[in-house]
């Protein structure tokens, strides 16, 4: 999503279950496990050798630690901004609103956004155009909080003691937990480009989509 992501939040998952029955022909190594005793000498090497499907069915269901984008503007508790839409085309037409609006102002100042090769954006006008600063922000900033961007996940393992514990990236990084998003942003680039231009033809003389 085009904007300027400021912040995350992370969200942490637990997963309670019975431990898995220990198994036969025990090292030092496999009874550390066991134990939970992550920097017992040689666990974590081994782990690390593991899939984490493998390390589940040593140990048992892992904690999640999920981090979600964030961004300026509008934060959860604030009520749905006026102008926040479902569409994620509808939202990128949106940011590219705004993010025209960040590069006038810096053009005054003899400064450039670089926009990534994107050329020219925005139209002359759109339906938001006439919309105040706050409110474009507010719709962008509630759109990434809406699309759940995943910046991070780790699967966690806490350790019998207070020793430190056994973490694992999930490798869903970069990945949308909200269906919508994941779909728009599976389509060819092409296709996206398409329905975001489809709808900055309509604002042009229509009123901001509903």
């Amino acid at each position: 999503m085009l904007s300027a992501i400021v912040g995350t939040i992370t969200v942490l998952t637990a997963v309670i279950g019975e431990p898995p029955p220990r198994t036969k022909g025990r090292t030092p190594v496999l009874d550390a496990i066991a134990a939970r005793q992550w920097d017992a000498p040689g666990v974590r090497d081994h782990l690390d050798a593991l899939s984490i499907d493998e390390v589940i069915a040593m140990v048992g269901e892992p904690a999640l630690a999920t981090t979600y984008a964030t961004a300026a503007g509008w934060e959860p508790g604030d009520g749905r901004p006026e102008l926040a839409d479902e569409d994620p085309a509808v939202q990128q037409a949106i940011a590219y609103c705004a993010a025209n609006r960040a590069r006038r102002r810096l053009a005054k100042r003899g400064e450039v956004i670089p926009l990534g090769g994107l050329g020219n954006i925005h139209p002359t006008t759109c339906a938001w155009c006439d919309a105040s600063d706050d409110e474009v922000w507010a719709a962008v900033s509630w759109a990434v909080h809406a699309s759940r961007f995943v910046v991070a996940e780790f699967a966690i393992w806490f350790g019998a003691t207070e020793n430190m514990p056994y973490r694992r990236s999930t490798g869903r990084s970069g990945q949308y937990d909200a269906p919508r998003h994941r779909t728009f942003w599976g389509l060819p680039g092409k296709e996206r480009a398409y329905q975001i231009n489809q709808v900055l033809k309509a604002s042009r003389s229509e009123a901001v989509p509903a």
